[in-house]
């Protein structure tokens, strides 16, 4: 207000003066028209003298008119400098209030994790995920099924060399990944207050984890021992780890956190542990800075000598496709501290298939540990289920589902039951499914409807007794009667879970937009990754390319690389032990037989079922460590 009373008053002082100026220059015109008055008639009628004098006087006019209109300009120039200038400071001094007022007080925390998604936003802006694979998928697969297959009958088909054009340009490990592909159904969960309402939501997202598995046609490749696939989310609140842990039988250990932050890139000093420090110095980041600049986002895609340097199977090929793009950052990444997830996601998968003679069944063996760290550690178990590949060597393929899914609270004893019904006639009743979710005490709460592929349906029970009913001989209106029933009354369905577009084009070998993305060579997160994941796989990127003779050849290398490896660490008497896993402890006293096998399914070696105590394979979480600190020293050579 003083700024603006100062302005106002100064320009009330600029009018009155520009004012008097004009009354003075009104006299002056005033007085010399009366003096041209008298020397008009002073003059004895000189024409000559008379004109001269009028040009005279219209020069002087123009200049008094020039001049007076350049103080006009002037003084209002002055004047919207002075409100300028005023507002300008007015905005200023309310602008300093507001931000002293809204400024936060100093969290690293918080500001590592700015600076983290910034960074990560930067790198998928340059690095966006592609849409659609570099070549198309073959017509033909260039060899008779009938002529590899018959020789099969009752083998277990992972033990068997087949070409590899009957394969998709994907591992097992990534395909794991697309079971998680709706954590956002978890994520939903773990904010719910209602137990029974996350029970309901952690089953319909095991459910809808098999929505694409129906439409793949070619069977994914067999990981190779030590292989390692690495995922995040490109709305970084994913991260996904995958390591083949064991090769007979074919076993695959994996962890996933979700949760905000979670799958931002590992910038240096952002790598999810707990780190102290003076702020500027060594040990920023969670490791050691091996005599670099300790600013934690420089030289970010840059390894000094680590495998992102080295030359990989990834762009061996005089046709490899798009590279990732590096980024910069000058900004500075402070101290943080550990992020908690909203959702831990653990578990090991056996791989097991058998061939009938018409059809090929995939038995999917082992558990889905889903813990709630912010609910006290709320734990679920999940098991998985069994697809069938129908009419492998008369008429088309196709896969159908035909499962029991269960899915257990070990912390409140809540527990749900999903049947995925065979097909039965039209390929468009594939997925039909029925379900639902019990109390503790196993009284029906919620029950399932709808498709595994398609959509999934819930509804709650109402009161399990039905609604007061009137008793016809009674004339009073308000004498009711209650009748209890056995079935409870449910309310109105609601969708729960919808399957997202997806692009389900035989060219694309039947993939969803998810599944096109995970072996991308151009991917944001390729410069962070160790020498043993899936994207450098040879035969695969030969396989995606459109070279299918040279992915046949880099196949069967890879897999006698793999046979001679193993022949020379039995000879030397060594065991196997995988990196990022370990074998977890084991349970006190024998471990009791799973209810969920049938009489002819084979046993699990190396993986627990879901109604099974505990794990077989723990993950260390040195995997991210050692990520954080660009060091993959150790990594086995399989590609």
């Amino acid at each position: 207000n003083d700024i603006s009373n100062d302005g106002d008053d100064a320009d009330d002082e600029e009018e009155e003066e520009y004012h008097d100026n004009e009354d003075e220059d009104e006299d002056e015109d005033g007085d010399e028209d009366d003096e041209e008055g008298a020397g008009d008639e002073g003059i004895n009628g000189s024409a000559g003298n008379n004109n001269r004098r009028r040009q005279s006087e219209r020069f002087e006019n123009e200049a008094k008119g020039r001049k007076k209109d350049a103080g006009k300009r002037k003084l209002g120039n002055k004047k919207k400098g002075t409100h300028a200038d005023a507002d300008a400071s007015q905005a200023k001094r309310h602008a300093s209030k507001d931000d002293t007022a809204s400024q936060p007080p100093d969290d690293p925390v918080a500001a590592a994790l700015a600076a983290a998604t910034a960074f990560s936003a930067a790198a998928l802006a340059a690095n966006p995920d592609r849409t659609e694979l570099p070549s198309l998928r073959p017509l033909g697969r260039g060899f008779s099924i009938w002529t590899i297959l018959k020789n099969m009958i009752g083998k277990d088909l992972t033990r068997i060399t087949m070409p590899a054009t009957i394969n998709e340009p994907l591992s097992i490990t990534q395909r794991i990944l697309e079971f998680f592909e709706y954590y956002e159904l978890l994520e939903r969960a773990a904010l719910s207050d209602d137990p029974l309402e996350r029970m309901m939501l952690v089953m319909a997202f095991n459910a809808a984890g098999y929505s694409c598995q129906p439409f793949r046609e070619n069977k994914p490749f067999n990981p190779l021992l030590g292989e390692t696939y690495e995922w995040r989310s490109p709305k970084h609140d994913m991260r996904f780890m995958c390591e083949q842990v064991s090769h007979h039988p074919p076993v695959s250990a994996f962890q996933a956190d979700i949760g905000p932050g979670m799958g931002l890139l590992p910038v240096k000093g952002w790598c999810g542990k707990e780190t102290r420090g003076n702020g500027g110095g060594n040990g920023s980041g969670g490791g050691t800075n091996n005599g670099t600049n300790s600013n934690p986002n420089s030289n970010l895609n840059s390894d000094d000598g680590s495998h992102a340097n080295k030359t990989h199977p990834i762009s061996s090929s005089s046709n490899a496709s798009r590279s990732s793009t590096p980024i910069t950052t000058t900004s500075t990444t402070p101290i943080f501290r550990k992020i908690t997830p909203l959702v831990t996601l653990t578990g090991e998968m056996e791989n097991r298939t058998k061939f009938w003679g018409k059809c090929i069944e995939v038995f999917l063996m082992g558990h889905i540990q889903v813990v709630f760290p912010q609910r006290n550690h709320e734990t679920y178990r999940l098991s998985f289920g069994t697809m069938v590949v129908n009419d492998v060597i008369l008429g088309r393929f196709w896969v159908d589902l035909s499962c029991d899914l269960h899915a257990k609270c070990l912390t409140n004893g809540c527990s749900a039951h999903v049947t995925i019904y065979p097909c039965r006639g039209r390929l468009a009743a594939r997925g039909r499914l029925e379900g639902v979710v019990q109390d503790p005490q196993g009284k029906p709460v919620y029950k399932y409807t709808g498709s595994a592929l398609e959509s999934i349906y819930v509804s709650r029970v109402l009161d399990p007794k039905r609604d007061l009913k009137r008793d016809s001989k009674d004339s009073s209106p308000d004498v009711t009667i209650t009748t209890p029933t056995t079935t409870p009354a449910w309310g109105p369905l609601k969708e729960v879970w919808r399957c997202r577009d997806t692009v389900h084009e035989a060219s694309q070998y039947w993939m969803t937009k998810l599944a096109i993305t995970l072996n991308d060579p151009g991917s944001r997160i390729v410069p962070y990754l160790p020498p043993t994941d899936a994207r450098f796989r040879s035969d695969m990127r030969a396989l995606e390319l459109g070279e299918w003779n040279r992915s046949t050849e880099e196949k069967l290398r890879l897999e006698e690389k793999q046979r001679e490896t193993r022949k020379n660490r039995k000879d030397g008497g060594m065991v196997y032990k995988p990196k990022w896993f370990v074998p977890a402890p084991p349970e006190e006293g024998p471990v009791p037989p799973s209810t969920l096998l049938g009489k002819k399914d084979p046993v699990p070696d190396l993986v627990r079922l879901a109604d099974q105590p505990g794990s077989q394979w723990r993950f260390t979480n040195e995997y991210w460590q050692k990520q954080a600190e660009r060091d993959w020293t150790g990594c086995p050579e399989i590609y």
